[in-house]
């Protein structure tokens, strides 16, 4: 599923039809929440934009993290955004009675995945990538069956293809990966930024460049022309979540920012080159 980036694949001509019949977070299929929304699932595609149709496009966002805020920078300048692919990991055992079946006669399932979620977080850290499990599903889900069969939900996360290939490579040492979604990593605009680094030296505000660990609709947007995005502080760098909140000077700061870079940029021959 495209998530939250559903509508700018649908804008870059990245639009998958059969998104439609996928389960949204509530299990209900995709194609009815467009309806919902007013929208006709069978038309979505329409939307397309041909590429090189934008002169550029620039993001205004919340960090998702807290190292703007621990370090006092006003604004982050984001060099790239990760790629990420998403697996799908099966473990088979066999189900049976927890109470009559002895401890050396067992083929339990979770005991099997218990180890490979370790080796996960080791191929990350080996290639200097974030991966994560953040699904687990154990059937048949009785504390009196041995578990039967289990289904991990794998994710890894990292700016460049050749690493990503890599990680994945060792993880199939490992399991059989069933794929189910992939992003590529996209990189920013050079000349974006700069436009992006002019307003913040015209506004007084300081800087970082850094890369965003988390997926943007900027991403898909890169399909179309040139592109770059800023990060305001985020307390805590809690995101999506009512926890979630960014001081209104941040936001007052991230806004003139993001103005100033479209009048410098709007002003420029530079997206012309």
């Amino acid at each position: 599923m495209s998530g939250g980036t559903l509508g700018s694949r649908a804008m870059s001509g990245q639009w998958d039809p059969a998104i439609v019949d996928a389960r949204a977070w509530d299990g209900r299929p995709v194609r009815e929440h467009l309806r919902a929304a007013g929208l006709d699932p069978q038309r979505v595609g329409e939307a397309a934009r041909p590429p090189g149709s934008l002169g550029a496009y620039l993001e205004l966002h919340i960090e998702q993290g807290a190292t703007l805020e621990q370090d006092g920078i006003d604004i982050g300048l984001v060099t790239g955004i990760v790629g990420i692919r998403r697996y799908s990991v099966v473990f088979e055992g066999e189900a049976n009675h927890a109470g009559t079946t002895p401890m050396d006669r067992r083929r339990d399932a979770l005991v099997a995945a218990a180890p490979f979620v370790g080796r996960v977080r080791e191929v990350a850290m080996r290639h200097g990538i974030v991966g994560t499990v953040g699904t687990l599903q154990v059937h048949p889900g009785a504390s009196n069956v041995i578990p039967g069969r289990v289904e991990l939900g794998l994710e890894i996360r990292g700016l460049h293809e050749t690493i990503l290939d890599g990680a994945e490579h060792d993880l199939r040492q490992l399991a059989q990966l069933r794929p189910v979604s992939r992003k590529p990593p996209v990189a920013s605009s050079e000349l974006v930024l700069a436009g992006l680094d002019r307003a913040c030296e015209a506004a007084g505000l300081s800087r970082r460049r850094m890369p965003s660990g988390a997926g943007h609709d900027a991403m898909c947007m890169a399909a179309l022309g040139p592109e770059a995005m800023l990060f305001v502080p985020s307390r805590g760098g809690v995101s999506h979540s009512p926890l979630e909140f960014t001081e209104p000077g941040h936001c007052v700061n991230g806004a003139r920012v993001l103005l100033a870079a479209l009048l410098d940029l709007d002003q420029s021959d530079i997206l012309d080159s």
